[in-house]
């Protein structure tokens, strides 16, 4: 006879199954959350570590007004950061164990941490205001390939963005500046409005890098939910493109989605996507040469080559340069930009940036005795020429690697070998690495994430501008009190984890 108790027991077991599957996730879940929550109050507070402390930067803010509000300020930025970088390695660590988890659970994870984030103001960099004086220069009918943001005259705008940037040309793509010639409309001269609408199409890249890493692991049979994690979760995702709204989000979202498409078997379908990311930014046509030359190889997990004929693999990179040449001089004349997009490229070369090697190897040079400006030459110039050379040996030994290996590690070293070297750049690697990451090679990649994602701060001048005027030693107690609390809760959770994973092994 049948069992009528059968179909509850199911039911409930089931039940079971997703609260304990749920579980496991609670306390990444909730201390991530916070995190971005210290992160964002932090980041509404003026003057700030951690946004820009202008007025007009956003909807909401407060300011601190020196004294003990400014130091705690300073200890709940720094605390939010390190409870999301401690979260993320927790979900890591939840991911390895648990490998098997459903896309749901974890894109719901990264929800939950970007939430706040999405409430607040621009994160960690000043350049959401270069975009949105770049588009109400178009409104305007000035060229951002030939003009800064000054030109913009006495306009509000022109405050907020980075004294960097007010007379730079902009390096991105003329699809681009369609986009955000479409938004500044949109918003109708509402800085808010713009920062919004930047905000959902980050989102959007963020989106398409989720969907183009779920096929691509699925595809090489690789689990998912590390690859998620490691590579939509990380701080500098999180952060550096959802809370910063870098144009960097679609660029890596398209490339990522073409990527998937490529190795799908829709492969001139996904050469066109990544052609479209390099109309955004141009960095992601060098996704291209892999993806042409290796296309044979595109579903091993494991090797970088195939046997073909030479002609074919030319044939097929002549192609997919046409697309990208084509499709960059399309948008280029749609939106009257001219030949902008290639010879504004050495704009931000005009910025020194002391993330880049390049700046290193200047500045070690003028202490040598070498004027500043013949340092610097000199510097890019060794940076550039090793960086030409580390690439042609990554193609020389392509055979070693997966071709998404060998694209990533490219993307790395053309964001090292770069006169400016920004955080969220790093994303570009990270995000084609995620699924084919080695252990050994993880382990130096995620230390690497967590230092990038609490450097380049765009208001440390204002705060220690507040601080030497402020003169109170005990302020500093503050700070390495809140961050020394936060490491404790993150480390607690840590050894609470372990704990519980050695009984889950018994």
């Amino acid at each position: 006879m049948p069992n009528p108790s059968a179909p509850v027991a199911g039911v409930l077991g089931t039940r079971t199954g997703t609260s304990t599957r749920l579980s496991r996730w609670l306390v990444p879940l909730g201390l991530g959350s916070f995190g971005s929550l210290l992160i964002v109050a932090s980041g509404c507070l003026h003057p700030s570590l951690l946004a820009s402390s202008q007025v007009g930067a956003w909807y909401f803010g407060a300011a601190t007004g020196g004294g003990l509000a400014l130091w705690v300020a300073l200890a709940v930025g720094l605390a939010g950061l390190v409870l999301l970088g401690g979260s993320w390695v927790l979900a890591l660590r939840t991911a390895d164990r648990w490998p098997g988890e459903p896309p749901s659970t974890v894109l719901g994870l990264g929800l939950a941490w970007a939430c706040p984030v999405v409430l607040g103001p621009p994160l960690l960099s000043d350049d959401a205001y270069s975009y949105v004086a770049q588009g109400q220069m178009l409104l305007a009918h000035l060229n951002p390939y030939r003009l800064g943001p000054a030109s913009l005259g006495s306009a509000p705008i022109v405050t907020l963005v980075s004294g960097y940037w007010r007379r730079a040309p902009a390096p991105y793509g003329p699809l681009f500046f369609e986009l955000d010639h479409l938004l500044a409309w949109l918003a109708r001269g509402s800085i808010g409005a713009e920062l919004i609408e930047l905000r959902l199409i980050a989102i959007a890249g963020v989106a398409l890098m989720a969907f183009g890493l779920l096929r691509i692991a699925q595809h090489l049979g690789r689990p998912v939910s590390p690859v998620l994690v490691l590579g939509v979760l990380n701080p500098l995702v999180v952060l550096d493109l959802v809370g910063g709204l870098h144009n960097d989000a679609l660029m890596v979202g398209l490339m990522v989605a073409g990527m998937a498409l490529c190795i799908t078997r829709r492969y001139w379908s996904g050469i066109v996507v990544v052609a479209v990311a390099a109309c955004v930014k141009l960095p992601a046509a060098l996704a291209l040469t892999y993806l042409s030359w290796e296309r044979a190889a595109l579903d091993s997990p494991s090797t970088g080559t195939a046997s073909e004929p030479l002609p074919r693999r030319v044939g097929r990179l002549a192609r997919a340069i046409g697309i990208v040449f084509v499709l960059l001089v399309g948008f280029s004349v749609l939106g009257g930009f001219g030949t902008g997009a290639v010879t504004s490229l050495g704009a931000p070369s005009a910025v020194s940036s002391f993330l880049a090697p390049s700046t290193w190897l200047g500045d070690l040079v003028q202490l040598l005795g070498l004027d500043h400006g013949a340092s610097v030459v000199l510097g890019r110039t060794v940076a550039a020429i090793g960086g030409a050379g580390a690439l042609v040996a990554l193609f020389i030994t392509r055979s070693r690697r997966p071709v998404l290996s060998s694209i990533g590690w490219s993307f790395l070293v053309v964001v090292l070998a770069s006169p400016v070297v920004q955080p969220w750049y790093f994303c570009w690697p990270l995000v084609t690495l995620a699924p084919v990451l080695g252990a050994r090679a993880r382990a130096a990649v995620v230390p690497g994430v967590l230092v990038l994602s609490m450097v380049a701060l765009p208001g440390t001048h204002a705060v220690v501008h507040q601080l030497h005027r402020a003169h109170e030693a005990w302020g500093f107690v503050v700070v390495v009190l809140g961050v020394c609390c936060a490491l404790g809760v993150v480390l607690g959770a840590a050894r609470a984890d372990a704990r519980g994973a050695q009984g889950l092994d018994a």
